[in-house]
């Protein structure tokens, strides 16, 4: 059986590294020896990160799932490959124009990646989740603090959204680990009572009602959050943290009713909005009519389309396309980038290896003993699984444009790290009910 263990963890570990390592190396020849020590530089350093991050991961949870890690590892890596391409192109304009050299997106990818790796391994190793499960309101408030940081004085606009803070010469965005408590919030307080049967139990004018009791303070404090998103008019946020309400509460209480009250709110929500904030309606205009607009509301959309029909099914070929052409590719448009090399091929295999690690989280979720556990897994893997489909809808133009990070893709220190702590709490709830399961000794009659 250890032996089956550690090639198994090999086999993953060398999977994580040559997916990375072919991308990195078929820049390698398209750009020539001129740029080639500096992506041979970014092969090196994730090598060194990928292997770190999983030896610590299976030395601190041995028992954990083993396909949970390896696929963060393997998007995290596609991500430094894709951002490399992006840092070899504005290189190759720079030196054009005779210009300063840019930052390296992909090293500081890295570096993140390493960062949040060894958040993950912090939790696994110290956490405890049963201390975090006594605290529900902490969460919340916790949640709601790092959502109203930008609206303080040391918060910063950028694009028109105020998400951003500064301290110094450190600028991040707390919206990202306030998404997460507030998933940890749902998961907590939810679980702390019987909603299915006291949802059963009560009718207003011949409907079922939830539990306001109980149901309440949950509500509230989303209220709150939606309201202070508003004001920073990040509402992409606040529709991700109402779908994830719904989500949360519709398998608390097994009442499906809730998501189809929910998505007429949602309707109506969007309705108001695009008719109350202007950079909302011009999202909405882009959405419906983006020829009416092409060099104005409508040209981001555009170029993403046109991206990925460039693309095809197998693409342009990794560095053969034209992704300067997509406003902010690194970060809100990751996905138009992938699509124009590598084709809807590719792209939906990068979505396959996402839908790998979301079916994994739901197995740790299932495999959880107690409701608190069970609660926190579903709703910490909703948060990702849900924006990640906004994300992909409004680059393909089925839904508008929310301007949320790709989970793991995106360039951005704030959205990795707080990935990578999704993955590192899950992890801690895989090896604890493997290793729970593990210790059982089956009873039998002599």
């Amino acid at each position: 059986m250890n032996t089956n263990r550690s090639l198994r963890v090999i086999i993953a570990v060398f999977f994580c590294c040559a997916l990375t390592a072919i991308g990195l190396l078929t820049l390698v020849l398209r750009y020539g020896e001129g740029l080639a020590p500096r992506t041979w530089q970014v092969l090196l350093l994730w090598t060194f990160v990928c292997i770190g991050i999983f030896i610590l991961l299976r030395f601190f949870a041995p028992q954990a799932d083993l396909l949970l890690s390896a696929t963060a590892l393997s998007l995290s890596g596609l991500s430094v490959v894709f951002l490399q391409r992006l840092d070899l192109q504005r290189v190759e304009l720079a030196a054009a124009l005779n210009t300063p050299a840019p930052q390296p997106m992909a090293l500081l990818q890295l570096l993140w990646i390493l960062l949040g790796g060894v958040g993950a391994v912090l939790i696994v190793r110290f956490l405890s989740l049963r201390s975090v499960s006594r605290r529900p309101m902490f969460l919340g408030l916790a949640a709601v603090v790092l959502l109203l940081m930008p609206l303080l004085p040391f918060g910063l606009e950028i694009n028109g959204a105020r998400l951003w803070v500064r301290f110094g010469e450190i600028q991040f965005q707390p919206g990202e680990f306030g998404k997460l408590f507030f998933a940890l919030f749902l998961g907590v307080y939810l679980s702390r009572f019987d909603l299915f049967a006291q949802f059963s139990s009560q009718r207003r004018f011949g409907f079922l009602v939830p539990p306001m009791r109980q149901f309440g303070p949950a509500l509230a404090t989303l209220l709150l959050v939606a309201v202070i998103l508003i004001f920073e008019r990040d509402l992409g946020t606040a529709l991700l943290l109402v779908l994830l309400f719904v989500a949360v509460s519709t398998v608390a209480t097994a009442r499906f009713a809730l998501t189809a009250a929910a998505a007429g709110l949602v309707v109506i929500g969007g309705w108001l909005a695009a008719n109350l904030f202007d950079h909302v309606g011009r999202r909405f205009e882009a959405w419906l009519s983006p020829f009416d607009s092409p060099d104005d509301a409508g040209y981001q959309i555009l170029q993403s389309i046109f991206g990925l029909s460039a693309g095809g099914i197998f693409g342009e070929g990794l560095g053969s396309g034209s992704p300067n052409l997509v406003p902010f590719a690194a970060s809100d448009f990751i996905l138009s980038v992938i699509g124009e090399e590598a084709g809807y091929a590719g792209l939906l295999a990068i979505l396959g290896i996402f839908a790998v690690l979301i079916g994994r989280a739901l197995k740790v979720a299932l495999s959880c003993t107690g409701p608190a556990q069970q609660l926190i897994a579903f709703s910490l893997t909703s948060l990702l699984a849900i924006q990640m489909f906004l994300v992909a809808a409004g680059v393909t133009r089925v839904l508008p444009l929310t301007g949320l990070t790709t989970p793991f893709l995106s360039y951005g220190g704030s959205s990795m790290l707080a990935c990578w702590l999704i993955v590192g709490m899950l992890l801690k709830l895989s090896n604890e009910n493997s290793s729970l399961k593990s210790s059982v000794v089956p009873v039998t009659d002599d």
